[in-house]
Formats: C-alpha cells, sequence, structure tokens
C-alpha cells in the first residue's frame, strides 16, 4: 500500500531472512510504502516488491502486484474495485516470461540438479570402494528434455567446468555459467544476463522462479489420465463407470485436509472411472 502519510515504526527488528510455522494465517505480512508524494511511494513499492521473495509451499501474487502498480491506472489514482475486476476478467495483466528465458533456465536448473545428483552418487560409491569411472560420464554429459506450452525442447547437454554446462539444441550451442548460493539458489549467466533460478520439483511439474517471476512447467503425462497434486483419498466418482465425460466438467471428488475438491477433465474425453490416477 503505497502513502504519503507518516507511517509509525515497527516495534519487531527486520531481518533478512524470515520464517513461519505451516499453521499461519494466509495473511501473514503486510507491506506499506512511503515518500513524500503518492509516485514516490508507488514506486518505493515496486522496487521493495522486486526484492521479495517468499519461498515454500506458499503461493504468492507478489510478481502480478508488480505489474498492477505499473498500470496507467494505478498510477493515476483511478482505481476501484471494478478496475480490479475488469483486469481480471480482461486478463490484461499478465506475469509471464519469455518463452525461450523460461525454458533456458529450466533446463539450467534439472541440469545442476541432475548433474550434481549423479556426482554424489559417484562419491558415494568410491566411499564403498567400487572404483569403476563409468558413471562419472553420465554426470559430464546426457540429454534432457524441456517441455512447455505443448512444446518439446531436446537438449544435449554437457559440463565443460565445474561451474559451466554447454547446451546444444537444434545444433547451435549456448555456455551458461552458474554458481550456486547458500540459500539454494542459482546465479546463472547465460545470453549477457546474469539470472536468479530457484527451482522446485512438484507431483505435475517444475515450479520454477526467474528472478522475480514464477513460473509453472507441468509434467508431460497421457491426457486420458487424471491427475492431481493433492495428497489425499477419493471420496466419489461423479460419473458413471464407462460413461462420456467431457472437457471442463468434474470426473471425482478427493478429499484432503478436510476440503472437499472436485477434479475435472482438462483435456481430451475420456470414459469414466477408467482412468483415475
Amino acid at each position: 500500500m503505497p502513502t504519503c502519510t507518516p507511517l509509525p515504526s515497527l516495534p519487531l527488528p527486520l531481518a533478512h531472512s524470515l520464517g513461519i510455522h505451516e499453521f499461519a494465517d494466509s495473511q501473514f505480512g503486510h507491506v506499506f510504502a512511503r515518500g513524500p508524494t503518492r509516485e514516490e511511494a508507488r514506486r518505493n513499492l515496486v522496487l521493495t516488491l522486486k526484492q521479495m521473495e517468499v519461498r515454500g509451499e506458499i503461493r504468492t501474487t507478489v510478481d502480478y502486484l508488480v505489474q498492477l502498480l505499473e498500470t496507467d491506472a494505478f498510477k493515476a489514482n483511478k482505481i476501484d474495485t471494478s478496475w480490479l475486476d475488469g483486469i481480471i476478467r480482461e486478463k490484461s495483466v499478465s506475469t509471464e516470461q519469455d518463452p525461450h528465458v523460461t525454458v533456458a533456465c529450466a533446463a539450467i536448473y534439472r541440469a545442476f540438479e541432475q548433474a550434481t545428483e549423479r556426482e554424489q552418487d559417484h562419491v558415494a560409491q568410491l566411499a564403498m570402494g567400487q572404483l569403476g569411472m563409468a558413471p562419472l560420464a553420465t554426470a559430464t554429459a546426457f540429454p534432457l528434455e524441456i517441455t512447455y506450452k505443448s512444446v518439446k525442447y531436446s537438449f544435449e547437454v554437457k559440463r565443460t567446468a565445474a561451474d559451466t554446462f554447454a547446451f546444444t539444441i537444434d545444433g547451435g550451442t549456448w555456455d551458461a555459467k552458474l554458481r550456486a548460493q547458500p540459500d539454494g539458489s542459482l546465479l546463472a549467466t547465460f545470453g549477457g544476463v546474469t539470472r536468479k533460478i530457484v527451482g522446485r520439483e512438484e507431483p505435475l511439474g517444475l515450479r520454477v522462479a526467474i528472478d522475480s517471476s514464477t513460473v509453472y512447467l507441468p509434467n508431460v503425462f497421457d491426457p486420458s489420465e487424471l491427475r492431481t497434486d493433492v495428497t489425499g483419498k477419493v471420496v466419489r466418482f461423479l460419473q458413471d463407470n464407462g460413461g462420456r465425460v467431457e472437457k471442463g466438467q468434474p470426473f471425482v471428488e478427493v478429499e484432503a485436509m478436510k476440503m472437499i475438491m472436485p477434479l475435472k477433465v482438462m483435456k481430451v474425453p475420456l470414459a469414466a472411472r477408467e482412468n483415475c490416477v
């Protein structure tokens, strides 16, 4: 919330890294910015949100709020609840990254994680007296596939140095220099730009934060199967066995944390109850 009026000082000390427990209220924090004018306060708020990181199971709208604050209507203070409803309805504000940058960052994250895991496995084998070097080759050169927006990108990855990976696709090669940070993030330099990458593998795909924007890359799966990232149990089927279920129709209800959620068909029609996963 930008304001040009004085704000009371906070009684609690602020730290660079804060944590909350799993039972905390969803509105676990509020951000205020001030300045001599509303425009200065708005700019300070945008800068603060761009520097903010919230990690873990919590999903936030920080990057979306930054885009809202940069709209002409907000700058002119011509806003109300109907203005926000209109933006949501028309989807006029987008936080999408360039698809090529998204794919590159996802490939960098997965290549680093895969190489690191295989290297650690090899070190563990050496500790047990297994001196074969063949497994180490798969840690320095391996294929990698990334699927984003129904397009599959097939890379050949080579680790050319301790902090450098070469990615080859369609006959072209580009290099990325990486530096792992103590907080688990990666600083990746490629294409003349350095970006901060934070990845998280989830049951249905990869969630990767690129600087201040978060992108979700779902895994490729059979569209005739219904999947959910919620850990729970099936409560009841909503369609007759063997019946035809169209896209968008609820197929089954699942229970998780005392909440009942419908699982809907997102792709092609399928026969009810035959492919429930």
